[in-house]
């Protein structure tokens, strides 16, 4: 004998307790497993609510920043360097600046490219790319007229 009574105090000559036992042992870890993983979701969920706040007050700031009154105001500029171009095979470049400053809230510059030509039977192309100086990498709006 090795000391340990196999028998269940509570019901005399049955092994059910450590059946008993066993089942609680079981029921025990898997609470533990389960309370650390409430644990973790819960930080998850903290931590989602702490970034969905943030873009929530970016969008709302954003929004903010962008009035729904605008208005579109046409200027029409011409300027004397490209009014009149003769041009056969080249590949000029021009520079140009907007004689009219623009209000802070600007958001659009919208350009009007002519093309005419007078030759009979014949053909004009006409390529330009519009880049704003010192935005070279917001990128090139670009006007074929072929």
């Amino acid at each position: 004998s090795s000391g340990i009574n196999a028998e269940c105090p509570l019901r005399p000559g049955s092994t059910t307790c450590w059946d008993d036992d066993l089942r609680l042992a079981k029921l025990e870890s898997l609470v533990s497993h389960l309370q650390r993983e409430v644990a973790e979701l819960t930080a998850a969920k903290v931590q989602t609510e702490a970034e969905l706040k943030i873009t929530q007050d970016m969008a709302k700031s954003a929004l903010g920043d962008c009035s729904s009154a605008w208005n579109l105001k046409r200027t029409q500029i011409v300027f004397p360097n490209l009014e009149k171009l003769a041009l056969h095979q080249t590949t000029p470049t021009y520079v140009e600046t907007m004689p009219t400053p623009l209000p802070n809230n600007t958001r659009a510059v919208i350009v009007q490219v002519f093309c005419n030509f007078w030759n009979s039977d014949g053909h004009a192309y006409l390529n330009v790319d519009i880049q704003q100086e010192g935005n070279e990498e917001g990128g090139v709006a670009s006007v074929e007229n072929t």
